[in-house]
């Protein structure tokens, strides 16, 4: 069961000193990945701090990009006033 860890912390140490760089940001053994920050939810409660699009994509950019490749953008921003460009 623990083995994999050593394993790995064994060869990392290897190429370490084969003059190898470290580009692991967690310790051997773990498996990365993980928490979801943006989910639809709290980009929805992200999104209600706002009163535009762009004080929202300026503001939390990283909710916006998240809404809008998943295809929430709509639906979270229909609180907020939308401003059309009118040419005289």
């Amino acid at each position: 069961m623990y083995e994999a860890p050593v394993k790995e912390e064994e060869k990392l140490k290897n190429y370490i000193n084969e003059g190898w760089v470290k580009l692991n940001k967690v310790k051997c053994g773990s498996l990365g990945g993980g928490y979801l920050k943006w989910t639809k939810e709290r980009c929805y409660k992200e999104a209600l701090k706002y009163k535009t699009r762009t004080n929202f994509r300026k503001s939390s950019s990283s909710a916006y990009i998240r809404a809008r490749k998943e295809g929430w953008l709509d639906e979270i921003c229909e609180h907020m006033v939308r401003h059309v460009n009118q040419f005289i």
